[in-house]
């Protein structure tokens, strides 16, 4: 069996809208089949998701045992994943260059990057840009810090890496994205490479819906003091940020808040 360049991991809950946006975007390529992967890990009490996949054989399906923590859902999909690099993708996320993105992991392939970051933006009635490429770029030279602070990548969908036994912390909520880039950056040191004319868009009208944030919503100011001082004990003691660090990083942002309407 040929090895896929990417396997796309689909952590699911009784929602099919992602898969729906899956099938109508990427499945009319032919590049697919032989280069990407779809690996659904579904831990919904009904059979929903299980019979939607079934109507696409591209797609393979695991029924994962629900524990009450949507990480190990994204995890279990990982360990399933069989390509050289993983993307965990959900209901809320998309983006429609698949073709582009698997020609830049192969153009990228001799140099093996650990960890390649995509453009992210939110969609409501219309699009922002979160951060340019040129400010990530000039955060990434003190990351930790900044992500200590801030989560300047975005949601966990803008990040591919290699399938090497990389999982994320099923101890956080909160800040599991920021913990698992605090990982991967520490992991791999200088090997992040940025990727910005692909762009993830996160979705705002189903963000809240069957998503970790709704399901602590109530919890969320306790949670993230709680695994900040997890963080400092994983990661090392971190100062705030300074009156200019913090210019320069709400700078970039302001840069990538150009709004373009539908």
């Amino acid at each position: 069996m040929v090895t896929p360049i990417l396997s796309i991991v689909l952590p699911t809950f009784e929602c099919t809208e992602g898969l729906e946006k899956i099938v109508q975007i990427f499945f009319e390529s032919d590049l697919i089949d032989r280069h990407v992967e779809f690996v659904i890990s579904d831990d919904s009490s009904t059979g929903v998701v299980e019979a939607f996949a079934h109507k696409h054989p591209r797609f393979r399906y695991v029924k994962h045992a629900a524990n009450g923590n949507p990480v190990s859902n994204w995890n279990n999909g990982i360990k399933l994943a069989r390509g050289q690099y993983i993307q965990v993708l959900h209901h809320d996320e998309y983006y429609d260059c698949l073709n582009d993105l698997l020609l830049v992991i192969d153009t990228l392939r001799e140099r093996r990057p650990s960890v390649m970051s995509l453009q992210c933006l939110l969609e409501a009635r219309f699009r922002n840009k979160l951060m340019p490429q040129y400010g990530q770029k000039k955060l990434l030279n003190n990351a930790a810090k900044y992500l200590f602070n801030k989560n300047f990548f975005g949601s966990p969908s803008v990040v591919i890496f290699l399938n090497d036994n990389n999982m994320f912390s099923e101890r956080y909520t909160r800040l599991v994205d920021i913990q698992f880039y605090m990982t991967l950056l520490r992991k791999y040191s200088a090997e992040m490479w940025l990727i910005s004319d692909i762009e993830m868009v996160s979705d705002l009208r189903l963000f809240k819906q069957r998503s970790i944030t709704s399901s602590i919503e109530r919890e969320i100011s306790r949670l993230e003091v709680v695994e900040r001082q997890w963080l400092q004990k994983e990661f090392g003691e971190f100062s705030s940020l300074s009156l200019g660090e913090w210019s320069l990083f709400y700078a970039f942002r302001a840069w990538g808040y150009v709004s373009v309407r539908f």
